[in-house]
């Protein structure tokens, strides 16, 4: 009977382990049920894959509008997040104690690039990244060319962009395009996560060397207002960044 039941309690415990969700599965359901919200011109698309088997991009949510193409990356961090624009990695503080996070401006400027590439005929302009944070993360990341917010802000964010830049026939033509393109299923799923560790594990090798994770070239110590950092010796055409 003990054995019976211990069985029992294993199983229950492997069913909720994959029906309960995760924290960013639970902050990517807040933000769609925020999108969801909006007008009908709005179409939004969750949890996107595009890309090869070699190489792909995970989009937590597209809203496709006549107002431009809005690409979000929702992140479920609490505390206080710290970053720059250009730095490689940014800072989780929650109770005193420290996490890095990879900057998800560069993550999501990969995002935009892989739609450039199905949508080759769309403008640069019509592509709107955001960076959405759960609403008990407190910001102080220093941005000037892009949009890192709570999710309170984000519906009003997106309707600050009221200015008509697509078609109706575009519109149709690129959610048509982007739906086209899914890449859908488990495995696919389990590719894409396998390969994003390769590169972040990649990246560390070449920092630990001393070499630009994004160019290649050669990482120096560099001195600002704020004190020391380290940055790529290619600068100003590549501004790789990271704390001294």
């Amino acid at each position: 009977m003990g054995i019976l039941v211990f069985i029992l309690f294993i199983g229950l415990f492997i069913l909720l382990w994959y029906l309960i969700p995760s924290k960013g599965e639970m902050a990517e359901l807040r933000v769609h049920n925020v999108l969801i919200e909006l007008p009908e011109e709005y179409h939004v698309i969750d949890n996107v894959i595009i890309g090869s088997n070699n190489y792909s991009s995970q989009i937590d949510h597209i809203v496709v509008s006549p107002y431009g193409i809005f690409v979000i990356e929702t992140k479920g961090y609490k505390g206080w997040i710290y970053g720059g624009e250009n730095a490689q990695y940014w800072t989780q503080n929650i109770f005193g104690k420290k996490y890095q996070l990879y900057n998800p401006i560069l993550q999501n400027q990969g995002h935009v690039k892989a739609l450039m590439k199905i949508l080759p005929s769309i403008p640069n302009d019509c592509f709107i990244p955001i960076v959405c944070f759960n609403n008990d993360a407190s910001i102080f990341v220093k941005v000037q060319n892009h949009i890192v917010i709570n999710r309170r802000k984000l519906k009003t964010t997106i309707k600050r962009y009221n200015t008509p830049i697509i078609s109706s026939e575009d519109k149709e033509w690129i959610i048509s395009t982007i739906t086209s393109h899914m890449r859908v299923g488990k495995e696919v799923e389990k590719t894409h996560v396998f390969n994003a560790r390769n590169k972040a594990r990649s990246s560390y090798k070449d920092i630990n060397n001393g070499i630009c994770p994004r160019c290649g070239g050669q990482i120096v110590k560099r001195y600002g207002k704020y004190g020391s950092f380290y940055g790529c010796r290619n600068y100003p055409n590549c501004k790789f960044t990271m704390q001294g």
